[in-house]
């Protein structure tokens, strides 16, 4: 049985925060990883849409997510070439792929939709990549009473700044408790001009961290 970092209300949380969502994303390396189902089945609302970012590695085509297709919306977001033969497979399945150039494209291709709410539970790489490119907009972390100490996973795949100052900014910080563990949910300062209002709003979480910042993937 597989270990959980995150308490039961806690993963029942992360589910509400689904429901709550237009849509759930995450990375191919995720779905690989923990083959989740990103289902709202544990709160009292919709499924959100389910969006797979991928670069053009190997995709696990035999994951739930991709399984389930036809009964939950799925989508394959392509910033990179997919295969002709992977493609055919997701088709089959009822994956719709949508091919965009970049994350900030692919994100402004979902507002398009009306998909505008859109909670990120990737790992690391994913998180990193829209943080760095100033593509979230507020922050949910889940922090357990473990430490793991050095090894854990990253947080999030950003380099360290040169100076404290130069860290990740947060404003309107508040704290709650979970289960055992705590939750921080805060805005991220923005040190450019806020994207135009036709793009996405990114939401990161919700993710399981320790104090050194392991990460726990949730299904």
């Amino acid at each position: 049985m597989r270990a959980r970092i995150s308490s039961p209300e806690s993963r029942r949380r992360a589910h509400e925060l689904r429901a709550a969502a237009d849509a759930v994303m995450v990375g191919a390396g995720t779905v690989r990883r923990d083959d989740p189902r990103l289902t709202a089945r544990d709160a009292a609302g919709p499924d959100p849409v389910r969006v797979v970012v991928s670069r053009g590695a190997r995709l696990p085509l035999d994951a739930l997510v991709f399984a389930t297709a036809r009964e939950v919306p799925t989508i394959l977001l392509a910033t990179g070439d997919v295969a002709p033969e992977a493609a055919a497979v997701l088709d089959d399945r009822g994956v719709e792929i949508v091919r965009a150039r970049d994350l900030r494209d692919g994100l402004a291709v979902l507002a398009s939709r009306g998909l505008l709410e859109i909670l990120l539970e990737g790992g690391p790489t994913l998180a990193g990549a829209l943080l760095a490119d100033e593509l979230v907009d507020r922050l949910t972390v889940f922090v357990a009473p473990l430490v793991l100490g050095r090894g854990a996973p990253d947080l999030v795949a950003l380099a360290a700044p040169a100076a404290v100052a130069e860290g990740l900014a947060l404003s309107d910080v508040s704290w709650e408790t979970t289960g055992r563990d705590a939750v921080c949910r805060a805005r991220i300062v923005r040190s450019r001009v806020a994207a135009a209002p036709s793009q996405a709003s990114a939401e990161w979480g919700p993710r399981a961290v320790p104090a050194e910042g392991a990460t726990e993937g949730d299904d």
